[in-house]
């Protein structure tokens, strides 16, 4: 498979672009369709310490997200595969 790095270095742009907004102020769309966001989901975000890309990718503006408090991965704290070593 053939990538052009400037194409990489566009997309980090863009995301970079997007990371620098006010998450409040960003209208979502998502297949064309606007995306109705749950102001609690949006007040809630405000503490985790992601990007607004993180927002998006970790599922985060569904309000199904689970934020892991031992490595900040979308899973469970519970399911987290550091347990067993902080723990130990």
């Amino acid at each position: 498979m053939k990538i052009d790095v400037n194409w990489v270095r566009r997309l980090r742009e863009e995301l970079d672009f997007i990371n620098k907004l006010n998450l409040q102020q960003i209208e979502w769309y998502e297949n064309g369709q606007k995306v109705e966001i749950d102001p609690k989901v949006l007040e809630e975000f405000k503490f985790v310490g992601l990007s607004n890309e993180n927002f998006i990718t970790m599922d985060f503006y569904k309000g199904t997200a689970n934020i892991c408090e031992n490595c900040g991965s979308n899973h469970k704290t519970e399911e987290c595969h550091w347990n067993g070593l902080l723990n130990a």
